[in-house]
């Protein structure tokens, strides 16, 4: 009885001396997986900071425009970040900005300033956005053309729904656009035409 206690004994020393490698091994790990998981983190916070950062000094920009209040423009310059890194847009932006691009403004130059942005953010989204947001967006586009007013001298109905059009590469566009390539306001002769190149393959731009 007593050499079977010893030797019980013996064999669980054993096998926790056999273990301890193991256990030094997993400490270090869980160690390492902390650090780097912590460092990660501090990073990623930071980084985020950093970009919400220059979102608001751009979008103090705009605010001093008159394009857009405060809060809008917050929002439309953080989506021009993540549109920029690839990130998805959700419905509720494409929504959101759709609205920004059709909304009246008291003066042609604050229109053509909030839609110049609001294009911008949608001619990087036209990359991430699945196919049912692009049908969406293609929709809206060729409404707001359809419902153009040939006496308004910027043609800011066309110019940026064009330039979005050229950039999301649906060809069901090319008619669409070839009704305007004659207009004789040279600002959207000039961006009907560069949409019309890129669908057709004529421009890398």
């Amino acid at each position: 009885m007593y050499l079977a206690a010893v030797k019980r004994t013996g064999v669980a020393a054993l096998r926790q001396s056999k273990n301890k490698p193991l256990l030094w091994l997993l400490a270090v790990n869980v160690l390492a997986l902390i650090f780097f998981g912590g460092r990660y983190w501090y990073l990623a916070a930071q980084e985020r900071r950093e970009q919400h950062k220059q979102a608001a000094a751009a979008a103090g920009i705009i605010v001093r425009t008159g394009a857009m209040n405060s809060t809008d423009a917050t929002k439309l310059m953080e989506l021009a970040t993540d549109m920029s890194r690839g990130s998805a847009m959700s419905d509720a932006d494409l929504e959101w900005c759709l609205g920004q691009l059709k909304g009246q403004d008291p003066t042609p130059r604050l229109a053509v300033s909030r839609r110049q942005d609001v294009d911008m953010v949608l001619s990087d989204a036209v990359k991430v956005l699945d196919p049912q947001q692009k049908g969406k967006l293609f929709q809206s586009l060729s409404a707001q053309m359809a419902g153009d007013n040939p006496t308004e001298e910027i043609g800011i109905d066309v110019r940026s729904p064009a330039h979005i059009l050229g950039k999301l590469g649906d060809k069901r566009a090319i008619p669409m656009l070839e009704t305007h390539l004659n207009d004789t306001r040279p600002f959207v002769h000039k961006t009907v035409q560069k949409a019309l190149n890129r669908l057709e393959g004529k421009a890398a731009e």
